[in-house]
């Protein structure tokens, strides 16, 4: 007994190589390639897995090196040359180099490269040149402050792509039998699993797991069904409710947190009545009880607090939205001039306070779509809400901007705060408030050219309390993420996660063994 105290004192438990996982997938992945992959949430969240880029996100949205070593600024911010990492090597064995950075980064400046133009056009404007083996230059033809984590995109090898223009790419048998840099390797493919085991010739520390299994189910109740019969050992859920556990937990361990890159808003078209009036817009801000919503709708984690998520370095806690205040609401209206009729309805000149609130045809995003809608009514808006199926909203009434409010999530794909151009600049892709605010795009434009982080913080802050005064839309809550897996998987931990798309690269910290080793005096 003795023996067994002084062993426990004089040793600790470290993690070990070895052992398995498996988990339920509920789509199948289509292009395992990260040039392609952006706007696919499941190819999304194997890229971490098999591919690396020069920098990655620590857990605190600073950039750290991966393939790169390390790297220089120009004083102008438009030059910035990588020192990659010495004897890198893709998962086939061959050497990684620069000239594969370049054929990379090259292949975006394509014109009839098949991608989203949103995510193409800033990589149009940089020019890639291999200086040796070793080294890449990178010119910018504007400041982009967000560009080095731009660069944790995934580098392909030019070996196995070389000559692929256009759609061409869609076609390449490399986007179903990838070879990459990541920590795994994909082993085998069939339309029932994906099979992954550890890169052996990966450049950081070698993952614990000794093989990563994925098998495909088609619908969450089968997938649930098979996580209770034990075939496999997690199922991960984005927004969409908790999994049905046992009382005893049957061995698994749930972890739930929101998800800060996936918010649902209640975007406000501030070109048309009533919400190019700010005093409107604030008392419908004032008029909402978002801590109630999160409680009444499936999938929600926590109020929404800003055009920032409070995982972001350049969040403000000291500029928050309007807080539910229904009476302050009612106030503001009555000085604005909308008076309350007989029945409560307000109006002013004749003119009823009258929306349509439009949202897509998802029950979660209906059941908001009403809980908001009687909020509104509450002091005085007459709201009605309409649901249409997604392809039909988006052509009909998005695209030409005919709506007074529509009620739909937003996905923010970066760590970087420069994403907030295209949601809020005059000329934003994903304005979808149509929000013209000239202050607003100076700060943007300082945040997004500034390469001291002082001045980019700065920038954030004034803009954040300028949205805050001017509420030019309401963002409602983010969306809840869920992952269930066996208890005895180790080293589990969701606060890194600045998007559940990243999940997978979690992964390689994940255990199940452990050995004890001395630890010295």
């Amino acid at each position: 007994m003795l023996g067994r105290v002084a062993y426990d004192a004089w040793t600790v438990p470290v993690p070990t190589p070895g052992g398995r996982y498996s988990e339920a997938l509920l789509a199948q992945p289509n292009a395992l390639n990260p040039l392609l992959a952006m706007g696919n949430p499941v190819d999304r969240e194997f890229l971490p897995l098999l591919f690396a880029g020069l920098t990655q996100l620590a857990p605190d949205g600073s950039v750290r090196p991966d393939l790169a070593e390390r790297w220089e600024v120009s004083a102008d911010g438009q030059t910035y040359t990588f020192f990659l990492r010495p004897n890198l090597r893709w998962s086939d064995g061959t050497p990684l180099e620069a000239a594969d950075v370049v054929f990379t980064y090259e292949a975006l400046r394509d014109p009839d490269f098949p991608a989203d133009p949103a995510f193409l056009a800033p990589w149009r404007e940089v020019r890639a040149e291999a200086l040796d083996a070793r080294t890449v230059r990178c010119t910018l033809a504007r400041p982009w402050a967000g560009f080095l984590e731009a660069a944790t995109l995934g580098i392909v090898p030019r070996r196995h792509l070389a000559g692929t223009t256009g759609r061409a790419w869609l076609s390449q048998p490399f986007n179903y039998a990838p070879v990459g840099s990541g920590p795994y390797r994909l082993q085998e493919r069939t339309v029932e699993e994906l099979v992954l085991v550890p890169n052996e010739y990966y450049h950081g520390p070698p993952p614990y797991l000794a093989e990563l299994r994925f098998r495909l189910y088609p619908s969450v109740q089968a997938a649930q069904d098979a996580l209770l019969a034990g075939a496999v050992d997690g199922l991960a859920l984005h927004g969409g409710g908790e999994p049905r556990l046992p009382a005893n937990g049957a061995g698994l361990a749930l972890y739930r947190r929101p998800d800060y890159a996936r918010t649902v808003v209640l975007w406000l078209n501030t070109a048309q009545p009533p919400f190019d009036e700010r005093e409107v817009r604030v008392a419908a801000a004032q008029a909402i009880d978002r801590a109630r919503l999160v409680t009444e709708v499936d999938g929600a984690a926590e109020p929404a607090r800003g055009p920032l998520p409070p995982s972001s370095w350049a969040y403000t806690a000291e500029v928050a939205l309007p807080t539910y205040a229904p009476d302050q609401a009612r106030a503001l209206l009555e000085r604005a001039g909308w008076r309350a009729g007989a029945a409560g309805e307000r109006s002013r000149n004749g003119t009823p306070l009258a929306i349509t609130l439009l949202t897509n045809d998802d029950p979660a995003r209906r059941r908001a779509a009403e809980a908001v809608a009687r909020d509104l009514r509450a002091v005085g808006f007459r709201v009605q809400v309409a649901a249409r199926p997604w392809a039909e909203l988006a052509r009909e009434e998005l695209a030409p901007q005919h709506y007074q409010a529509v009620l739909l999530g937003q996905w923010t794909p970066t760590a970087d705060p420069d994403g907030l151009r295209a949601l809020w600049a005059s000329d934003g892709v994903g304005n979808l408030a149509g929000w013209r605010q000239v202050r607003a795009d100076e700060l943007l434009a300082q945040g997004a050219t500034a390469t001291d982080q002082a001045a980019r913080r700065a920038a954030y802050a004034a803009f954040q309390a300028l949205w805050a005064e001017e509420v030019p839309s309401i963002p409602l809550y983010y969306v809840a993420f869920t992952w269930v897996v066996r208890a005895d998987l180790q080293g589990v931990d969701l606060a890194p996660l600045w998007d559940s798309s990243q999940r997978l690269a979690l992964l390689p910290q994940w255990y199940r063994y452990t050995a004890r080793v001395f630890r010295g005096w």
